[in-house]
């Protein structure tokens, strides 16, 4: 489980980090609502320990 939380904790960092400019760009927060939806997703399989799901979510060539 820590091996996930460090990797969440990165993307979440770097999304609230944003330029200003760049959250104003996104039209009508769908863009934001996708982001939201991966997250939630992956705290999903982490509280059910689904490892297949939460794999899924991420590239197959990223490396942490």
């Amino acid at each position: 489980m820590r091996r996930i939380m460090l990797p969440v904790a990165i993307v979440l960092a770097a999304l609230s980090t944003a330029p200003p400019d760049a959250k104003a760009q996104s039209s009508s927060g769908d863009a934001e609502q996708e982001v939201l939806a991966v997250v939630k997703k992956l705290f999903d399989g982490m509280r059910t320990k689904d490892t297949a799901m939460m794999r899924t979510l991420f590239d197959s060539s990223a490396r942490l």
